[in-house]
């Protein structure tokens, strides 16, 4: 939610600025705005709209060496430029960009600014005129910024500017994401590495409650403390390259292309389990169930995780993070809490994340950014290799999350069968045979993949789907939760009111519906279970509706109740949730396309959720 990005050096800052504000895009694109030095003079400019918008020929003709720049995702307050950053204090003292969203603001409002007249409706002004308010006191920068963090209650991530200084950019952050880019003769504030990995890979992370400043040639970090402290500067060119649409429209196409290489890469991640030491082994001897806890996507893939989990015999069960946080929880020992965010930064599941550690429960994550929160809070970090993902929309993710899931099992399959043998096995009866023996289909089965003849069989399926009324989609058991996932695929790219459903459960209410302005999408790829489906389609015909059936047994064509077949490939059983996904990302894209959407930033959303 919001992207900052902060600019300090010998060169034009108005070029960095724009170039960050571009790739952290993803993060919101309600409106954007820079905040810069030209002759001692600091000037904000800031627009509705996205980044683009914003660097005109006005902007673009400034030449400044220092300035901060936000992109929006509207939290507190409409979409307009007076709720746009960067917010200027009463006095134009303080000059902030802000990610995250500040809980107590009102009642810091009502105690120490009463009489200002704030121009926009946001809790980042409320911070602008609080940190003014501590410096016009006691004129010291740091020490009001120490106070300023001691009174915040929420999630932020401020570059900061004083109208005194034109040298140093200062910074605080907490539950937000916040790296120092270090350059030669420059440094960089910003919310992710890619807002600078074009002109340096070399960055520091920003802990919670750490405080300081950046200028050309230097840095100071403090903790809550005010103890100067020293960080490890870190590399990211190997786990974050330059990215670009390359010869792709769109960065969701080019993400659906990259699948077969994000399940690829994961899955060589775990060739051999136990020498890359992801996993303490001892973590799981005494596990006896297992919730999954995650948000939208993420929260599919748990679906299709706790289904992997009961197949071994775990007692596993799924909640969506902002529901586990306020429903009574039974807290026992024997319990492993796996959390999946693909930023790494989704704030309700982080908060989960926290209220386990509370309780001493065992913590394991599943992300897609090494550098992310939940890999610092979490006990264990299990990667997904997938690569940077710009699209709103996730894609490769939810393939990669899946394979990391049916990995996993499998290692917990092996730890259960020691237990029960209590004894030790002989090496020949070993977990990294039979993982890598699990990996090595997997991967075969990605270079199987062709996107190509997906698109071919999905895209005549478009001005179907733009035509309908109602769209539904029905499946059993691994099929309705692929069902979920491409309900919610079509909804927020396209904007069709689209839902999903367990097969039987259509003609519970919803059945009522059905008409011949209605399309249904049928998964069958559990052969035990096609009867019943098959049953559901014959219902939904016999009232007018119109039904696309998505399976890989060849015989269902023949079926006279189906209006289209998309043929998947024939696979075992647990792999088809890796792969059966494909084609519903696809023909979302290309519904998206045709209404005109920009499927890389559907109107409302962000791609990194950093606010409750």
């Amino acid at each position: 939610m919001c992207g900052i990005i902060g600019y300090i050096g010998e060169n034009n800052a108005i070029d960095f600025l724009h170039y960050g504000l571009k790739k952290l895009e993803y993060r919101g694109y309600d409106s954007a705005g820079v905040a810069y030095f030209n002759k001692n003079q600091l000037t904000v400019y800031k627009k509705v709209g996205q980044v683009d918008n914003l660097f005109d020929e006005k902007l673009l003709k400034v030449n400044s060496n220092i300035g901060i720049g936000h992109t929006r995702w509207a939290t507190n307050g409409k979409i307009s430029t007076e709720n746009s950053h960067p917010h200027q204090s009463f006095s134009k003292t303080i000059t902030l960009v802000h990610n995250g969203i500040i809980e107590n603001c009102t009642e810091l409002k009502n105690k120490y600014l009463k009489g200002i007249n704030l121009q926009s409706e946001t809790d980042t002004e409320v911070v602008a005129n609080l940190l003014e308010f501590f410096y016009l006191k006691n004129h010291h920068k740091l020490d009001s910024i120490k106070i300023l963090m001691s009174l915040l209650k929420g999630s932020y991530a401020l570059a900061i500017l004083f109208n005194d200084d034109c040298e140093n950019i200062y910074f605080l952050k907490n539950r937000s994401p916040l790296v120092i880019g270090c350059g030669n003769n420059c440094n960089f504030i910003s919310s992710d590495t890619l807002g600078f990995e074009k002109y340096t890979s070399k960055y520091i992370e920003i802990d919670d409650f750490e405080f300081g400043y950046i200028n050309k040639k230097n840095m100071e970090i403090f903790d809550k403390n005010s103890k100067k402290i020293t960080k490890n500067v870190k590399d990211c060119a190997n786990f974050q390259k330059i990215n670009n649409k390359m010869q792709f429209e769109h960065y969701m196409l080019k993400e659906i292309f990259e699948i077969p290489d994000a399940i690829k890469n994961t899955c060589e991640l775990y060739k051999n389990f136990e020498s890359i030491k992801i996993i303490n082994k001892n973590l799981f001897n005494k596990i006896k169930r297992i919730k999954l806890i995650a948000c939208g996507t993420s929260y599919h893939a748990s679906l299709i995780g706790e289904k992997y989990f009961r197949e071994i015999g775990f007692d596993a069960y799924t909640e969506i993070a902002s529901e586990f946080l306020y429903n009574k929880q039974i807290w026992q020992k024997d319990t492993l809490y796996i959390f999946i965010s693909q930023s790494g930064e989704t704030a309700d599941t982080l908060s989960c994340v926290e209220l386990c550690k509370k309780h001493n429960a065992k913590t394991l994550c599943i992300t897609n950014v090494p550098t992310s929160r939940i890999t610092k809070i979490c006990d264990y970090t299990l990667p997904i290799c997938c690569g940077p993902e710009i699209a709103v929309a996730s894609t490769k993710a939810f393939n990669g999350q899946v394979c990391s899931l049916l990995v996993l099992s499998k290692y917990l399959q092996f730890i259960k069968k020691i237990n029960i043998k209590k004894k030790k096995l002989n090496k020949k009866d070993t977990h990294s045979t039979s993982i890598n023996k699990l990996i090595s289909k997997i991967i075969k089965i990605s270079k199987s993949i062709n996107i190509n003849t997906f698109i071919r069989q999905v895209k005549p399926l478009t001005q179907m789907v733009k035509e309908s009324k109602n769209v539904f989609f029905v499946g059993k058991d691994y099929d309705y939760v692929l069902a979920l996932e491409s309900a919610l695929k079509l909804k927020e790219i396209s904007y069709i009111n689209s839902v999903a459903y367990p097969s039987g459960e259509l003609k519970h209410g919803t059945i009522s519906l059905v008409d011949n302005n209605t399309l249904t999408f049928a998964y069958i790829t559990e052969k035990k279970l096609s009867s019943k489906t098959l049953n559901v389609i014959n219902q939904i015909k016999s009232r007018g509706g119109k039904v696309v059936v998505i399976s890989p047994f060849i015989e269902l064509q023949k079926f006279e109740n189906i209006d289209y077949f998309i043929k998947l490939p024939e696979v075992n059983n647990y792999f088809y949730p890796i792969i059966s996904i494909i084609p519903m990302q696809i023909l979302s894209y290309y519904v998206s396309v045709s209404l005109g959407n920009n499927p890389d930033k559907p109107r409302n959303l962000a791609k990194s959720v950093t606010v409750e």
